[in-house]
């Protein structure tokens, strides 16, 4: 739709901009206004809105992770890469918890995952770990990163079954 180019493109165009902008690097504007808006986002029912925090949240991971509150600025790249995309797992592994309980157990249909499963989406299209750009603990870092990812898929899966079973 054109609404969705019109996300990709100002993304893109976002994207362009140089690591050491100002408002990439003003932990108010990071901290405050893009993951306030990502979280606002994320919460949204309409897929087209929810995606939207994951392309906010792929912007954050390529430019703005030193700034962040919730991570040690002093980590090194893929430290702090890892950090953030365990944050946004976690959001998942409990948004998922609360979907079994939520709409499995008392029906509703609240605790929305697509917004956070799109950043994941967006972000493996373009992103690329060398093993020789890690460390041995790194690696085993991602490695382990990856294993629970997989396994969060898997359980969307199953919950998503018994949904339609």
């Amino acid at each position: 739709s054109s609404w969705a180019l019109v996300r990709v493109n100002a993304f893109d165009l976002l994207a362009h901009f140089p690591n050491d902008h100002y408002l990439l690097n003003n932990p108010k504007f990071v901290n405050g206004t893009m993951m306030e808006t990502a979280a606002v986002f994320v919460n949204n029912p309409k897929a087209m809105i929810a995606e939207g925090a994951g392309l906010i949240y792929k912007l954050v991971f390529r430019k703005c992770l030193p700034v962040l509150s919730f991570v040690d600025a002093s980590k090194e790249k893929r430290d702090l890469q890892l950090d953030f995309c365990k944050f946004v797992l976690d959001q998942i592994k409990t948004r998922l918890q609360t979907f079994r309980q939520s709409l499995i157990v008392e029906g509703k249909t609240t605790s929305l995952i697509h917004g956070l499963l799109s950043f994941f989406k967006n972000l493996f299209s373009d992103f690329k770990i060398r093993v020789s750009e890690l460390s041995e603990k790194q690696f085993a870092d991602w490695k382990q990163f990856f294993q629970e990812l997989i396994w969060q898929c898997l359980e969307i899966s199953k919950v998503c079954s018994t949904l339609l079973s």
